[in-house]
């Protein structure tokens, strides 16, 4: 294999046919055959000629991605301006606390925020008749919120069939008192997941009914 030195000419030396084969072979191997050819694909080892010497990329000037089996790094991995534990690393807490508190009330949040299972507006029911078409089920253990507003001062109900039981239990809202027309009215129970509830009034009258689940915390 022909070197750099072997195309360096002296003075009087012919160039022939020996010296374009021997550029051709050079070219050949820096761009065709090298570690990196000049399509960008690699066919050996790249190794660097010196420890820690030279970077990959800089801060503007950033590869898009990497895809690699294996990774080894002798010091530190950022992520998105954070540091990657490793084994060794001190841990404290006091680091830790803020964000670990804001995940916490933000799922102790959504775990309490109320979700809409069932509603009728402005549905006319029969004295003692269930408003909803289909007993509703409950999904989540905690409280059921209902939520209605009769066009008529009259008594409501709700009807409940506990998790694995057939029978019906029903029983007043607003402690047996009349809930008065067009007021809204609120009132939780307690349920279980697999319960199913309904809304019952009388008499006959004009209502609006909605249905929330709320877990427990």
């Amino acid at each position: 294999m022909p070197t750099i030195d072997d195309l360096r000419l002296r003075r009087g030396q012919v160039v022939d046919e020996d010296f374009f084969s021997n550029l051709a072979d050079i070219l050949e191997a820096g761009l065709i055959k090298g570690a990196i050819d000049m399509y960008g694909y690699m066919h050996k080892d790249v190794v660097p000629d010196a420890d820690l010497r030279y970077r990959l990329g800089s801060g503007n000037k950033r590869l898009r991605e990497i895809n690699v089996g294996y990774g080894y790094f002798s010091y530190s991995l950022t992520v998105q301006n954070r540091p990657v534990l490793k084994d060794g690393d001190p841990i404290y807490i006091a680091d830790l606390y803020a964000q670990a508190r804001i995940s916490v009330s933000e799922a102790i949040k959504d775990a309490l925020k109320p979700f809409l299972i069932a509603k009728e507006i402005e549905k006319d029911v029969a004295a003692m008749s269930d408003v909803f078409a289909s007993d509703v089920p409950i999904t989540r253990d905690g409280r059921l919120r209902v939520q209605l507003i009769v066009n008529i001062d009259a008594y409501s109900y709700l009807k409940k069939i506990p998790a694995g039981e057939t029978s019906a239990i029903i029983g007043m809202l607003n402690e047996g008192k009349i809930i008065p027309a067009r007021s809204w009215f609120e009132q939780d129970a307690t349920v279980m997941k697999n319960d199913y509830v309904n809304i019952q009034f009388c008499p006959d009258a004009r209502v609006s009914v909605f249905l929330f689940n709320i877990s427990s915390a």
